[in-house]
């Protein structure tokens, strides 16, 4: 099972565990912290019921209904719970229009967009009345929003094995004919992504480590390996 990383609708990151539990953390605390710890919140998957990928997203833009927990199945399939009692046995099919199929996932004010496999390659959809509309041009592996409403994607490995993160700074503004910019460069070829601002995002390495990129004050940014306190199961 894939997991993801998700900074959506607060201050949380939010997680999904190789066994199908959602578990979540204050966004902005750092190791050391009397705060920094992840908290197991629900099962949400079971070896019967497999999602490859986990969005958080509120119902409305309002964000006052209650939060939904958005989940792509292992056939691309979009699916929904509501995120309060969410169980294994709680995803219902959303059925959309669109020949192409969802992968990576990420919301922002309760729209949900998705990285989508096409036979032009992996582009950026974004939900629009039950329908995948083609958000953005270039061939991407995950895609993140951060609380201010910018949009970032892991590229795709370059011939030197780099990796890249590009960003936009609206995700509600993007569109086929807007440019990617490169934001940072990213730990490994392949992994999950959650982003708060430009100088605060976390990374999932399929080896199941979570790090951290900060920036300093000239500007400069790193990643450091987190610990994975209040972790008792593996994120990949």
């Amino acid at each position: 099972m894939a997991a993801g990383l998700l900074a959506d609708r607060g201050p949380l990151f939010w997680a999904l565990s190789a066994d199908g539990w959602l578990w979540s953390r204050p966004g902005m605390a750092k190791p050391g912290d009397g705060t920094y710890l992840w908290s197991q919140r629900a099962q949400v998957c079971s070896s019967e019921n497999v999602m490859a990928g986990i969005a958080i997203a509120a119902a409305g833009i309002d964000g006052e209904r209650p939060h939904l927990l958005w989940g792509v199945d292992c056939n691309g399939t979009l699916n929904f719970q509501k995120l309060e009692g969410a169980s294994p046995a709680g995803w219902r099919p959303y059925h959309t229009e669109g020949n192409m199929q969802a992968r990576h996932l990420a919301s922002h004010r309760g729209a949900l967009y998705c990285c989508g496999a096409t036979k032009q390659g992996t582009t950026v959809f974004g939900l629009r009345q039950a329908q995948w509309v083609v958000q953005s041009r270039g061939r991407n592996q995950a895609i993140a929003c951060s609380q201010t409403g910018a949009v970032y994607c892991l590229g795709m490995p370059l011939k030197d094995g780099r990796t890249f993160v590009y960003m936009q700074d609206s995700v509600e503004m993007m569109q086929p004919t807007t440019t990617w910019s490169k934001a940072f460069p990213f730990l490994s070829q392949q992994g999950g992504l959650a982003v708060i601002d430009h100088d605060t995002a976390l990374a999932l390495t399929p080896d199941g480590k979570v790090h951290r990129r900060l920036t300093d004050q000239q500007g400069e940014g790193s990643w450091s390996c987190e610990p994975p306190m209040g972790l008792t199961r593996s994120l990949a």
